[in-house]
């Protein structure tokens, strides 16, 4: 940890970043400035180290707030033409709350309105006791905006800066803020803020307004941390381990043509006949090689049923394949209408039934042949109506044998071929 400390020190030695579009009735300008050795000249690196600690913290402010004496003067240079153009830009109006704008440099580069400077001075006792003050003051009038004398250790001034810079900070925001403490495993983590990157590893002293925050995790093959907080006091802590990602065991994929490229996703896993191993996370695996269709199957399927094989098949095997689907579709489709007509026929066999019954019944007592005739007609319908409706079964059976194997080439991995060409 003390290496990674003094290796972001380093890089935000060489950041000094300008905004040039700075509006001040929508951001403060906050220019991070020297801090003076009041002491013993071979301490003079602390002041570097001071700046660089207040300039990463201040990175992290989510907004400012702005007090009634502060909003009248902004308010008051509104008019003026120099800030016309940035107040229409701002919408004609003046909020309670400024987005921080976090700038590096001198006292002078903080004149404008909006503007805040941060600088101080320090001292390193003989004990190594540094007795340490922290100045911010308004750009314009050169008013106190915040001021902070704090007695800390020169191990905390590098190493532990939270233990200084959080009370500096409480007076500097001027709203309630909480003391969290995060504690991450493993230390290289990730660990983000309401999808800000915080840093790396385990973090003291982070100042959190009241409510929910977004907490994310991650570290690569370890599951991510993802979690909305809820932050209602101060000095919590919060502790994120990170779960490492299952590996499944190598196993081997039965595949039809050696030398087939394999593929989790975009993540190439080897060639046909190896053995590979697939994450948790992966769902399907791509086979791919020269002159043959691709072919894309899921890791369950595989799971459960290790003996199957995976077919690739050259243009020619695609055609035949197309060809077998299309018969099965044209035959199911046939028999599916003949089906409806004869279902068509024995309805009508079974009206006709239905009415040389009525007129025999009609005839029983009245003429004895006419009712002889339309019992024999009724019973010869009603054998019809038997044979045409057995028939029918018969051939709605066919129909769906038809279909089956047309479904049967998806259970044999040739769905992907298919689609698209030959549909029901």
């Amino acid at each position: 940890m003390k290496k990674a400390r003094l290796f972001i020190i380093l890089l935000l030695c060489c950041a000094a970043p300008a905004f040039a579009d700075f509006n001040p009735f929508t951001q403060k300008r906050i220019v991070i400035g020297s801090f003076k050795n009041n002491g013993d000249p071979q301490y003079d690196y602390l002041g570097l180290i001071l700046e660089n600690s207040i300039y990463e913290y201040a990175l992290f402010i989510p907004f400012l707030t702005l007090t009634d004496r502060e909003r009248a003067s902004l308010l008051g240079i509104a008019g003026d033409e120099k800030y016309a153009a940035a107040y229409e830009e701002a919408g004609g109006r003046l909020g309670f709350r400024l987005l921080p704008v976090v700038e590096r440099g001198e006292a002078d580069a903080a004149v404008a309105p909006g503007s805040v400077f941060i600088g101080g001075g320090y001292e390193v006792s003989q004990d190594e006791a540094v007795i340490l003050s922290i100045e911010a003051i308004h750009g314009t009038d050169k008013s106190t905006y915040a001021h902070h004398e704090a007695a800390s250790s020169l191990y905390d001034i590098v190493y532990r800066p939270e233990t200084y810079l959080v009370d500096f900070f409480k007076k500097f925001l001027r709203y309630k803020t909480h003391l969290v403490r995060f504690i991450v495993e493993p230390e290289d983590s990730l660990l983000f803020i309401d999808g800000t990157l915080l840093g790396i590893g385990s973090k003291e002293g982070v100042l959190l307004t009241p409510g929910a925050h977004r907490v994310r995790v991650s570290k690569n093959g370890f599951k991510s941390f993802d979690h909305l907080v809820q932050v209602r006091e101060d000095r919590i802590t919060i502790h994120a381990a990170l779960q490492r990602e299952e590996t499944k065991e190598p196993f081997f994929f039965p595949v039809s043509q050696d030398g087939a490229r394999i593929y989790a996703g975009a993540r190439y896993l080897g060639t046909s006949p190896d053995s590979v191993t697939v994450s948790e996370s992966d769902r399907t695996v791509t086979f791919i090689k020269e002159g043959y269709i691709n072919r894309t199957v899921t890791v369950k399927e595989i799971e459960e049923k290790p003996a199957y094989e995976i077919p690739l098949l050259s243009g020619e095997m695609k055609t035949s394949v197309i060809e077998q689907a299309l018969r099965h579709k044209n035959g199911s489709e046939t028999l599916y209408y003949t089906g409806l007509g004869m279902t068509g026929l024995s309805i009508l066999f079974g009206i006709g039934k239905t009415a040389y019954q009525q007129q025999a019944d009609l005839y029983k007592s009245s003429n004895e042949a006419r009712h002889s005739e339309s019992l024999q007609a009724a019973d010869t319908l009603g054998y019809l109506t038997a044979a045409s409706v057995t028939v029918t079964a018969g051939v709605f059976i066919f129909a769906f044998i038809e279909m089956l194997k047309y479904f049967d080439l998806y259970y044999e991995g040739q769905y992907d071929l298919i689609r698209g060409e030959v549909r029901f």
